[in-house]
């Protein structure tokens, strides 16, 4: 799916994903904000879960587009986004309806799947979490800008 990394699989065989933005270049205006949620209490302590919830509250969310494993998620006042059914990636795309778009979200699929037409993405990963550095190793690979909190 990811031509920028290794695969188990030979290169040969496989085939990218290539997602598109239908209309983008037709449709101006400031990009949409996109908070992509996580089961963040499988992942992280109340303290990390805190600290993203802290920052992504400072951003302007537009839609927050619910994992489908999370039960609880975190109150930055945005509308949730209804997927109808849909995979996050053609949910966001969907609603964007061809405006640009801001990822934010945890150590996600979404923010790689879409790297390449969204306008800009960020995770966002508590530095004292586990897996930490190699999150932040990866997402640089796919241009994700990566904060530390």
């Amino acid at each position: 799916m990811h031509r920028q990394f290794d695969n188990i699989v030979d290169g040969a065989r496989l085939r990218g994903i290539e997602w598109r933005n239908p209309g983008l270049s037709a449709v101006s205006g400031p990009p949409l904000t996109f908070f992509i949620g996580d089961p963040f209490s499988e992942i992280f302590d109340e303290d990390q879960i805190a600290r993203i919830t802290r920052y992504a509250r400072q951003m302007n969310i537009d839609f927050y587009v619910q994992h489908p494993r999370e039960t609880r998620p975190l109150p930055l006042g945005a509308k949730i986004l209804d997927k109808n059914g849909r995979i996050a990636e053609h949910a966001i795309i969907a609603a964007s309806g061809g405006r640009p778009f801001h990822l934010v979200g945890g150590f996600s699929s979404v923010l790689f799947n879409l790297s390449d037409i969204a306008t800009r993405k960020t995770m966002v990963v508590p530095a004292d979490a586990r897996d930490a550095v190699d999150q932040e190793r990866l997402a640089r690979r796919a241009d994700i800008h990566v904060e530390l909190i």
